[in-house]
């Protein structure tokens, strides 16, 4: 790992937390119109999917840089890449506490289910479920990305992370 990776990898990382930072702005103020029947269900099924696909990504990033590859493609291996985030390795710290990587497991079901039904399959409840538990788990996850940007700094800069 050089230096220049690492401080690359801290301004990706940044940014895919302010692109998801808005987007969870977005997913709260749309949170009143969700309904059965109305097209915000399937607005916010779409944004749901799109938060959880940046999360992914910045777990990739990480992967690529510091793990040196991204898992071997294949069954399972979305939850693969969240649950070895959860796990110390000798390169680096664990991006996302345990805790974090739970609370992540909703979305990641729900985007599976997103990419296989119809959008008019679509049901408000799980939705409004994933909608409600979205802000602390936004609050958790940023904390533990710029916690591992830190790291990546540290390291970067030849300092003991």
């Amino acid at each position: 790992m050089r230096s220049d990776d690492l401080l690359e990898l801290r301004d990706d990382l940044r940014r895919e937390r302010q692109r998801l930072d808005r987007l969870v702005a977005s997913l709260q103020e749309m949170r009143p119109r969700i309904r059965p029947g109305s097209e915000a269900i399937e607005a916010a099924a779409l944004r749901l999917h799109s938060f959880y696909t940046g999360v992914e990504r910045a777990l990739l990033l990480v992967s690529r840089v510091v793990n040196g590859g991204t898992p071997r493609q294949g069954e399972g291996w979305h939850r693969r890449l969240l649950e070895r985030m959860a796990v110390e390795t000798l390169a680096r710290p664990a991006v996302l506490r345990d805790s974090t990587q739970q609370e992540l497991q909703p979305f990641l079901r729900f985007r599976h289910l997103v990419c296989n039904l119809y959008a008019d399959e679509l049901r408000p409840e799980p939705i409004i479920l994933l909608l409600d538990d979205l802000p602390p788990l936004w609050q958790d996850l940023a904390l533990d990305l710029e916690v591992f940007e830190s790291w990546a700094e540290g390291v970067a800069q030849g300092v003991d992370g």
